[in-house]
């Protein structure tokens, strides 16, 4: 978090002083020249590539093949279709979507943290030191705070002061930061070594198909 932190502070502060808001690539063509514009529109389509990716697989693959009982294909292919439409209804559109499922999974949150901890956790279960993940939550960590590409339209389009735009960035990444490491933790003291890659598999082993159609 802290990285990733560091990182988009100097995104910010490259944004706010070429043009008030300069996007990610324009500030990397003016201080790199055009080889490093391009390449940092490279490195974005190649992000945003595999976003999309990742949320197809996880949220079609696993989450709604769990949910009705479909194939992965079929369930990557339901969402692929669902997310197209927001996407299609435009930039405001996918704002409102992104808001709203921002607040949905923040409950969710909540309401699973409370339905396995009480009745499930054991401390014994997350006092182990397995060091063979760290390359793998290390990628995870990125991706999860890896809002960088929008800080230049959080200054230009909303705040337009460096200063309160730092402000916003930073808990940008602290509220996000303990809501993870909560939920994580929640899942190790319940799962231990077993604890699943997605959460309705999880949830699906404690309280069966119920379990997974409260947590989706």
């Amino acid at each position: 978090m802290f990285l990733m932190l560091w990182t988009a502070m100097i995104v910010l502060k490259f944004s706010a002083k070429m043009g008030g808001g300069a996007q990610m690539s324009t500030a990397a063509q003016r201080v790199l020249g055009r080889a490093g514009g391009w390449l940092m529109y490279l490195s974005i389509s190649l992000m945003s590539f595999g976003a999309v990716l990742a949320y197809v697989a996880g949220m079609g693959g696993n989450v709604i093949s769990s949910l009705f009982g479909v194939s992965d294909t079929v369930g990557a292919a339901v969402f692929w279709v669902l997310a197209s439409i927001v996407v299609y209804k435009g930039l405001e559109a996918s704002g409102k979507t992104e808001l709203a499922m921002s607040f949905v999974m923040l409950f969710l949150f909540i309401a699973v943290t409370a339905m396995i901890l009480p009745p499930h956790a054991k401390l014994e279960k997350g006092l182990y030191v397995d060091l063979s993940g760290l390359w793998s939550i290390t990628g995870v960590a990125i991706f999860a705070l890896g809002c960088h590409t929008v800080i230049p339209d959080v200054y230009k389009g909303g705040l337009g002061s460096y200063e309160e735009t730092k402000k916003v960035v930073v808990w940008a990444f602290v509220i996000p930061t303990v809501i993870y490491a909560i939920f994580m933790a929640t899942f190790l003291l319940v799962f231990g070594r077993d604890t699943p890659q997605m959460a309705t598999q999880g949830l699906e082993l404690l309280y069966g198909k119920l379990g997974c159609s409260s947590e989706t």
